[in-house]
Order: structure tokens, then sequence, then C-alpha cells
């Protein structure tokens, strides 16, 4: 019993001694493969880093020849630039030049302008005066021509009167004629009538009282037209 486990502890001894063995050759396997991967690491990060470098040096080339370029262009652009302000400069002067011209013509033309002003003002003031005269003119033109009419107006009136006058005259001159011739024919058939009724003579004729009294209305007649007729000579005398 003894001797089975003395062997029994030199198995376990035995098995003891082969794990660490295994553990050691394992963790040096490790180290060597952690070295190894270590190693191709760094050297892919020092390649990496020369290209890199190498990346940069030629981007600072490439930056530094586009300055250069930059630098030369911003000079051209800067003489040019210098070239239309000296040009820009003297085209000012001109511009000053030509507006100091143009702001004395614009003095001159100021008092041009001041003085047509002034002129336009007597011209409008002549103007309105010669339309005052004109309104005046036209006022008294219609006072002339109210009293123009008014006179044709009386001279009409006047002379329709006198018309009428003088119609009235005729017809009692006519009418007078016509009493006088009247009055000689009713003497004459009164006595004619006289003798008739007295029978003194043979020559009167019957009808001589008949026509007298006719002749006698007549003249009543007569003489009522033409106090009428005279009667309107009066009233056209009183107007």
């Amino acid at each position: 019993m003894e001797k089975c486990v003395i062997e029994q502890k030199k198995h376990v001894s035995s098995t003891h001694s082969g794990g660490v063995a295994l553990y050691l050759l394992t963790a040096l396997a490790g180290i060597a493969v952690g070295i190894t991967a270590t190693t191709f690491y760094l050297t892919q990060s020092h390649q990496q880093i020369r290209q890199i470098e190498q990346q940069s040096q030629q981007q600072k080339a490439n930056e530094l020849t586009q300055l250069q370029s930059l630098n030369q262009t911003l000079e051209q652009s800067l003489k040019q630039s210098q070239s239309e302000a000296s040009h820009s400069q003297q085209q000012l002067q001109k511009v000053t030049h030509s507006l100091g011209d143009m702001q004395k013509r614009m003095t001159e033309q100021g008092l041009q302008h001041k003085q047509l002003q002034q002129k336009i003002e007597q011209q409008q003031r002549l103007v309105q005066q010669q339309q005052l005269l004109e309104s005046q003119l036209r006022a008294d033109n219609q006072e002339l021509q109210q009293q123009v009419d008014e006179h044709r107006a009386t001279l009409n009136d006047s002379k329709s009167f006198f018309q009428q006058q003088m119609a009235l005259q005729r017809e009692l001159t006519k009418l007078h004629v016509q009493r006088e011739k009247l009055i000689v024919i009713l003497n004459s058939l009164v006595k004619e009538c006289q003798t008739y009724q007295d029978g003194k003579s043979w020559d009167a004729k019957s009808d001589s009282c008949s026509r007298k009294q006719t002749a006698s209305d007549r003249l009543k007649t007569l003489d009522q037209t033409i106090d009428a007729k005279q009667a309107k000579v009066v009233s056209f005398d009183s107007e």
C-alpha cells in the first residue's frame, strides 16, 4: 500500500512537472509570437511612417510650389492693380477736372436760369395785367353791348311807335277827307230833303231824305272812328 502511495506521489509530481514545463513552453512560444508580431508591427509602422513622411514632404513641396505660383500671381495682380489704380487716379483727376468745369457751367446756367425765371415772372405779371385789362374790356364791352341793345330796343320801339303814329295819321287823314266829302254830300242832301218836304221843286228826289239819314249815320260812324283813332294818338303821345 505504501508502495502504491509512493507511486501515486511520483506520478503526481511527474505530472506537475510536465504541466509546468508545458506552461513555460507555451509562455515562451507566446512571448516569441508577441515579439515577432511586435517586430512585424514596428516594421510596418516604420514603413507607414516613412510613407506618411514622404507624402507629407511631397504635399509640402506641392503646397510650396502652389504658394510660389500664388505669390507670383498675387504679385502680378498687385502690379496690375497698381497700374489700374494709377490709371484710375488719372481718370479721377480728369473726372474731377470735368466736374469742376461742369460745376462752373452749372453755376453759369443757374444764373441764366435765375435771370430767365425773373423774365418769366415779369412776363407772367404782364400777362396777368393784360388778362385783367382784357377782363375789364370784356366787362366794358358787355356793358356797352347791353346799352347798345337797350338803345336798339328803344329805337325799335320808337320806330314801331312812329310807324304806328304815321299809320294812324294816314288813317285819320283819310277819315277826315271822307268826312269832309260826306259833309258836303250831307249838306246837299239836307237841302234836297228840305226842298222835297216843302214841295218847292220837282227836281228833288223822293229818296233824298233817306239818303240824308244814311249820310248822317255814316258821318256819325266816321266821327266815332276818328275819335277812337284820335284817342289812340293821344295815348301814344302820353307814352
